[in-house]
């Protein structure tokens, strides 16, 4: 494994990741862009944060799940250098990134799916991203208000609206996840806190008391 170190970040890569990009474009006359994924990995011991961090990571995943993507990810991306210095007639992604937005990887998914031009993610090219541990609430919401933020900067009216539509998703499903696990968080307290309460009062939980029910039926059978 290679590991490239910069800006803070290191990630591991295999050594035939260069190789099953360029044969992406091999194979495809096509293909515009090939790009990776990352893999987070945290030691043991990890605090909370820093699984809510992957965890926020996890819900980019279904974008690498196939082979043609219109997900980018900054960390891998691979052009043809012909395609970069003649762009679509309007001046091409490298105007895009100078001119406008923030992110360019969304520049660049957008710019893609814009023109109907392939992003290929082969399932190989997989970034191993160690995390650190140590993460704390600040640090996750600091993180995750750059995140939000950067889903509003765009460079065109097609970028902005995928951004605001994937703005939208990811506050969306946090939600909707949060509104189905915080009632049955609430059910299970509940449930302990009785059950806690009936063995202070030296009676049987509900859950006690349908086994007893059952043992008494199989009793009565059996005599019968």
């Amino acid at each position: 494994m290679l590991t490239r170190r910069g800006g803070g970040d290191r990630r591991q890569v295999h050594r035939n990741l260069l190789q099953h990009l360029v044969g992406e474009f091999q194979s495809d006359r096509r293909l515009f862009l090939a790009t990776g994924y990352p893999f987070d990995v945290l030691p043991p011991g990890s605090s909370v944060w820093a699984y809510a961090a992957i965890a926020w990571h996890l819900l980019l995943g279904p974008f690498f799940a196939f082979h043609r993507t219109m997900f980018v990810w900054g960390g891998c991306m691979m052009f043809r250098r012909k395609d970069l210095a003649e762009g679509a007639g309007d001046g091409g992604l490298v105007r895009a990134w100078r001119d406008g937005g923030y992110s360019d990887d969304l520049i660049a998914a957008s710019y893609c799916t814009g023109r109907g031009l392939p992003i290929a993610c082969p399932s190989t090219a997989i970034l191993l991203q160690p995390l650190r541990g140590d993460w704390s609430f600040a640090r996750f919401w600091n993180y995750l208000h750059r995140q939000l933020f950067v889903l509003d900067t765009y460079a065109s009216p097609h970028n902005r609206r995928t951004n605001h539509t994937g703005l939208a998703v990811f506050v969306a499903v946090p939600l909707l996840l949060g509104f189905g696990v915080l009632p049955a968080l609430a059910n299970i307290l509940r449930f302990r806190l009785l059950a806690v309460s009936a063995a202070g009062r030296g009676l049987e939980t509900p859950a006690r008391e349908a086994e007893g029910g059952g043992r008494s039926a199989q009793s009565a059978r059996r005599t019968d």
